[in-house]
């Protein structure tokens, strides 16, 4: 919600558990809630898209048909961001177990929420979903730009792009999660094999139980080196013939676990 706060005009695309959650704070909350505490502020439902709506799923699960929800497409469609050159598409994925045999926030949110839960544990995950997002051509509506999120690694092809998806445009940018990757098989080597993007960013690193002030050091038991060697493996460096820059510098390396305050430049 905060995040929502600081970006008015932003639309958050999520999955249906998530919109459920966030009708807590809908200026048009249901009934039922008349007697719940007012949010201090409001969000709009227009302005949260559940792209697993069950009445009108546009979720990709060609990587993972044994997922797919009753009644639900198998291929997915790709959603237009209003004001933008842009549009993205949700793939059916997984979430991994964080610690050990631990799953932490299992489950779904079925029904609108009154007010924001106060526990951690009541944030249900819902369906987990990676996406891709094109930045388009104004004038041919053609991708210039692909971006893939990874909300979680998968065991392959869990969460994976179809072949007929990126015959289109390889991906450009892939932006993966670095954390609870020693539970996924050979993570992230399968997924950057299936892909071959230009670029990969590993993210979701950081302890978040510590200060935001501290410098940020690895989940604990989360050997980031491993996971960067083998993403190395994959995407070898100087290999590109358009080098990104690192904070001013450009780097042959085609793989980083950026620092907070970094900054990035990839051209198209």
């Amino acid at each position: 919600p905060s995040v929502m706060a600081r970006a008015p005009s932003a639309t958050l695309y999520t999955n249906a558990s998530a919109r459920h959650l966030m009708a807590a704070l809908a200026p048009d909350r249901d009934a039922r809630c008349a007697n719940a505490p007012a949010p201090s502020s409001t969000l709009p439902r227009s302005r949260v898209v559940a792209l697993d709506d069950p009445a009108a799923s546009k979720v990709d699960y060609r990587s993972c048909p044994e997922l797919r929800p009753a009644g639900a497409p198998l291929v997915g469609v790709w959603t237009r961001i209003p004001g933008a050159n842009a549009r993205v598409m949700a793939f059916g994925s997984e979430h991994p177990d964080q610690f050990g045999p631990v799953h932490f926030g299992p489950g779904d949110v079925d029904e609108d929420a009154c007010t924001l839960p106060k526990r951690a544990a009541d944030w249900k995950e819902g369906r987990t979903l990676a996406f891709l997002v094109d930045f388009l051509d104004p004038k041919t509506g053609a991708p210039r730009f692909r971006v893939f999120y990874q909300d979680a690694p998968t065991d392959a092809p869990v969460g994976h792009v179809p072949d007929a998806v990126l015959a289109e445009r390889r991906v450009d940018l892939a932006l993966l999660c670095v954390g609870a990757y020693q539970n996924v098989e050979d993570a992230p080597r399968p997924l950057l094999g299936s892909m071959a993007p230009r670029f990969a960013l590993g993210g979701h690193w950081e302890d978040f139980f510590e200060a935001p002030s501290a410098t940020p050091s690895a989940i604990p038991f989360t050997d980031v080196s491993q996971w960067e060697q083998r993403a190395v493996s994959l995407l070898a460096p100087g290999s590109e013939p358009k080098p990104w820059s690192q904070n001013g510098r450009r780097t042959a390396s085609r793989v980083l676990v950026p620092m907070p305050g970094d900054a990035l430049e990839l051209s198209p």
